[in-house]
């Protein structure tokens, strides 16, 4: 589990827990849960040359199950973000997962018939504006996935979130958005591992998959509302980005 210490991570460590699995948590800092079966290994995966040693400390193990959840974002006006944090986001959304997968697949660490796990977005079927590379990331995460369940005998799920009731999600989200309306973690995690085992793409709930077909049928009125939900909201604020120092 890569970004297991909080968030959307956090929960999905809890539930395999709750269902008996020895689950290794990848992540910069450890998580709060404490369990004997819960293993930390610290890691930064914005460092793209560290994955091979990382890959080397987990070579004790066959995983049968690899969720591949961290992500950090970048959002505001994109001509004001500054390279090095957009191509932080790259390496840690896109980069880092495709590696990880690759690491994890020739070195015999994945089981012939285990499940390997990607953690999109819904911003692939609804655009996300004042966050087109966190977007973009996410896109290319589905793509991989989707290219990749012909050629393997593990089954490849891809999640596509949106809104979730979380302390990143809020640090992210424009200020006065509706914290109602996001679900909890736990909810989402409970849905997914409710699909383990197949293949496939998997919402958070009903209403967000009619989102996501509306963005394919009616992609200009989505990109309407985006823009007046969230981009608007977010260029009249400085842009938030990851701080890979905390």
């Amino acid at each position: 589990m890569t970004g297991g210490s909080a968030g959307l991570g956090a929960a999905l460590v809890a539930a395999l827990l709750a269902r008996g699995y020895r689950v290794t948590c990848i992540d910069r800092h450890p998580p709060t849960l404490a369990d004997d079966r819960l293993t930390f290994v610290p890691a930064e995966l914005g460092d793209m040359k560290a994955l091979g040693s990382l890959a080397t400390a987990l070579s004790d193990s066959v995983f049968d199950v690899a969720i591949l959840n961290a992500g950090i974002s970048a959002v505001g006006a994109f001509e004001a973000i500054a390279p090095e944090h957009l191509q932080r986001v790259i390496n840690v959304n896109l980069l880092a997962p495709i590696e990880l997968t690759r690491l994890l697949l020739s070195r015999g660490l994945l089981a012939q018939r285990g499940s390997l796990i990607f953690v999109a977005s819904l911003s692939n079927r609804l655009g996300y504006p004042g966050a087109a590379v966190y977007a973009a990331t996410k896109q290319g995460l589905e793509a991989f996935a989707r290219s990749l369940r012909p050629a393997l005998t593990q089954s490849v799920l891809c999640v596509l979130p949106g809104p979730l009731d979380t302390a990143h999600a809020r640090r992210y989200a424009p200020s006065g958005g509706p914290v109602r309306k996001r679900m909890a973690p736990e909810a989402l995690a409970e849905r997914l591992l409710s699909r383990l085992g197949r293949s496939g793409t998997v919402y958070g709930s009903l209403p967000q998959q009619l989102a996501a077909l509306a963005g394919t049928l009616l992609p200009g009125l989505m990109t309407g509302l985006m823009r007046r939900g969230l981009f608007v909201r977010l260029i009249g604020s400085p842009p938030v980005v990851d701080d890979s120092r905390t």
